[in-house]
């Protein structure tokens, strides 16, 4: 992998070919987030590719987000559900901003996908927890198990309060990768017993 690297920084990175970067796989993690961003993301077949991992820092996922809007001259707002999925950990490069524009219909088809990660942070959880509420999944009283399941590790961007609010149902769609992305002080706002059940 390093001489992979080494070979890939003598490159013009922008001239790659979707193949190139298709193939590269991995070892994108490899390279600096500006290089990253000088990508030509140009498909979802590469973006399938980068996103497949979540081996990047936080830079380096906001650069190949950035680039990613970049070669396919798009904007947030416009990106297609199937845009998202082909994303994956990409979109935790995403701002606060930008995940509160993203259509509705774009975010319910990727929800799974998105609610798989585990690399977003937690304000970007949070903006997709708002985003399910407020244009996706409706208010928390109407998720039921499979809506919980599906949103995944987005249940971590409930605040305190909205967490104390989940019924054993609710809480029955948490799994445990999904828990591990849940905040100690959201954690704290279901009940002693609600805790136990899902520890």
């Amino acid at each position: 992998e390093i001489d992979l690297v080494t070979g890939v920084q003598t490159c013009a990175l922008p001239i790659w070919t979707s193949d190139n970067i298709v193939s590269m796989g991995s070892v994108a993690a490899g390279l600096s987030a500006a290089e990253l961003g000088n990508l030509n993301i140009a498909d979802d077949d590469a973006a399938t590719a980068l996103g497949g991992n979540e081996l990047y820092s936080d830079a380096q996922k906001q650069s190949l987000f950035s680039a990613y809007l970049t070669g396919m001259s798009a904007s947030v707002n416009t990106l297609s559900g199937d845009a998202l999925v082909a994303l994956g950990s990409i979109n935790c490069g995403a701002t606060d901003a930008q995940i509160a524009t993203l259509s509705a219909a774009a975010y319910y088809t990727a929800a799974s996908t998105i609610g798989g990660l585990t690399t977003c942070s937690a304000t970007q959880l949070s903006a997709f927890a708002t985003q399910a509420k407020a244009s996706t999944f409706g208010a928390i009283s109407t998720w039921d198990t499979a809506s919980v399941s599906t949103l995944g590790s987005v249940v971590g961007g409930l605040t305190s309060a909205e967490m104390g609010t989940l019924t054993e149902s609710q809480i029955s769609g948490i799994s445990t990768t999904s828990l591990a992305q849940i905040p100690d002080s959201t954690f704290a706002g279901l009940s002693a017993t609600d805790r136990k059940s899902v520890v």
